[in-house]
């Protein structure tokens, strides 16, 4: 024991001597602790640095996430609307990248989920973010909405005469990019409305400097072009829209001589309306205006209908009237809500851009309709639409064997933001057409009624209104509305010429079927012997019939 003592005791002093002989021992000099000091600064800066970019890094992701509570809806889905749907293309066409960028040396398995987004679900580009925008420019347009009450959120509902808060708050860039849109589209006066709302917002954000300067740029070339179109055009066009007085105050006198003082509006009824007179009477009635008289109102009626048919003895027709001539009407509960559904979830995997008709005779997509649109035929369900198909038959008298070309195949639709369709006809062809009939056209022949559901409610907007007759039919879900297109003699109605009001809150689908068993032949056989229509097929509807 004590031979091992004496091993560790030489052991310990050797190893002392060791340390004491390969250590500086800083601590014995305050020059040489201020260089460590000096080095522990540098350790600091570099470390503060690293921070300071991960805080930077992670300020744009908590912006990001924070930023989901604006474009979320609200109690259901169907809320959306038209500011939360442009802030959120905006976030995925030009916040996504950022995000991507923030994360890419950190975080792969977040990078990669966003990959994996992109590759499963459609990744809107910046064409989407600026027809989103040109979307809350129409509804601007319609429903006479400000762009200060926009920029904070704010939504008027013309029906309810209230205004409605929504999260959305529109940055300046927003505003700039919303009255870059309007200029590009003719809305010259909402244009220099959004730009102005940018500067604003610039002077609230000092950092916003290269865009108040790119605003003010935009701002001069808006006003200027606004009221040149207004002292040489007019205040309203098909292509363009200003306000009724000029920004630059020394132009008032001279165009006073150019510009007609605004009349009082007066409604012009079952008269075939165009142009400027049948858009007033489209916008009026888009925001829940009454057009027609009380006498004109006391005729129509509320009435429970069974065509004498056995399937309609429980549960008659619950139809309201609309019109006389030509004969409208609204046929409420025509569909429960799981048959409404169960169409939308046929119609969602095989939705497409909708197109019109042009005047070449050539479908093509513009903004005249901002919808999709899916074909639904009996190979989809044939037990389920053939039942739907049968409740049509019966209830208008008209047949609608898809196969025996009676009808067209039953057209689901889901307008966008802002979705619309611009006044238009559900006829094919004029009687005094001169453009060449494609052999589509002839085979199919002329469309004799439209039967329309509404699959979904809409919260507001979104009616389907003719201009001519002061009808709006606001859509209510499983409500079906029925008109007839034609005369008795196979000549086009003019006065159904109708449109679908834009969607300012909600999702609204549709479900059209046309009745188009009326052949080319047979309606120039009709148009000279000039008798009643009866439906091929041997129903003995007329246009009295429902």
């Amino acid at each position: 024991m004590r031979k091992l003592f004496w091993v560790f005791l030489l052991i310990s002093t050797e190893w002392c001597h060791y340390v004491d002989s390969n250590t500086t021992q800083i601590y014995a000099s305050t020059s040489e602790v201020r260089l460590l000091l000096e080095s522990e600064r540098q350790l600091v800066w570099l470390l503060q640095r690293y921070v300071d970019k991960e805080e930077e890094r992670l300020n744009v992701v908590k912006k990001y996430i924070d930023g989901f509570s604006q474009v979320s809806p609200g109690r259901q889905p169907t809320d959306l609307n038209p500011l939360q749907g442009y802030r959120l293309l905006q976030r995925i066409v030009h916040e996504w990248p950022r995000i991507e960028r923030a994360l890419k040396p950190k975080n792969k398995e977040i990078t990669t989920k966003i990959r994996e987004l992109r590759n499963h679900t459609y990744t809107p580009g910046q064409q989407d973010v600026e027809e989103a925008a040109l979307a809350v420019v129409r509804l601007q347009d319609i429903y006479d909405l400000g762009s200060t009450q926009l920029a904070k959120g704010q939504i008027h509902l013309p029906s309810r005469n209230k205004e409605v808060k929504t999260p959305v708050l529109l940055t300046a860039n927003d505003c700039l990019q919303l009255g870059r849109q309007s200029y590009y589209h003719g809305y010259f006066g909402f244009a220099v409305d959004w730009i102005r709302e940018a500067l604003e917002k610039c002077k609230e954000n000092k950092h916003e400097k290269e865009l108040r300067g790119k605003a003010y740029s935009w701002l001069k070339v808006a006003v200027e072009e606004h009221d040149k179109i207004l002292l040489t055009k007019g205040s309203r066009g098909p292509s363009w829209q200003t306000f009724s007085k000029p920004f630059n105050s020394l132009l008032n006198h001279e165009m006073a001589g150019h510009v007609a003082g605004s009349e009082k509006f007066s409604p012009l009824l079952n008269t075939v309306l165009y142009g400027e007179a049948e858009r007033e009477h489209y916008v009026k009635l888009c925001k829940g205006e009454k057009l027609r008289s009380s006498v004109m109102d006391a005729k129509v009626k509320c009435r429970l209908v069974t065509r004498n048919v056995g399937y309609f003895l429980l549960q008659p027709l619950k139809v309201e009237e609309q019109s006389f001539h030509p004969t409208i009407v609204t046929i409420y509960d025509f569909l429960s809500n799981e048959e409404t559904n169960r169409f939308i979830d046929l119609a969602v995997p095989k939705l497409h851009r909708a197109t019109h008709r042009g005047e070449d005779g050539l479908d093509k997509a513009s903004v005249r309709r901002i919808s999709k649109i899916a074909w639904i035929n009996d190979e989809d369900e044939k037990e389920f639409i053939s039942k739907i198909s049968r409740r049509l038959e019966l209830t208008t008298g008209l047949g609608a064997d898809r196969n025996n070309y009676e009808a067209e195949a039953y057209q689901v639709s889901n307008y966008g933001l802002g979705g619309h369709y611009v006044t238009h006809f559900d006829f094919h062809l004029m009687t005094n057409s001169t453009r060449q009939i494609s052999k589509l056209e002839e085979f199919i022949g002329q469309r004799i009624a439209t039967f329309m559901i509404y699959l979904t409610d809409v919260e507001e907007g979104g009616a389907t209104v003719f201009p001519s007759l002061g009808v709006a039919v606001r859509p209510k879900k499983g409500a079906a509305v029925f008109w007839w297109n034609l005369y008795k003699n196979g000549d086009p109605d003019l006065l159904t010429r109708h449109g679908g009001c834009p969607v300012l809150i909600g999702s609204k689908w549709v479900d059209y079927s046309g009745i188009c068993r009326f052949l080319l032949v047979v309606m120039e056989i009709l148009k000279s012997e000039r008798h009643s229509v009866v439906p091929l097929g041997g129903s003995k509807a007329s246009s009295e019939g429902l």
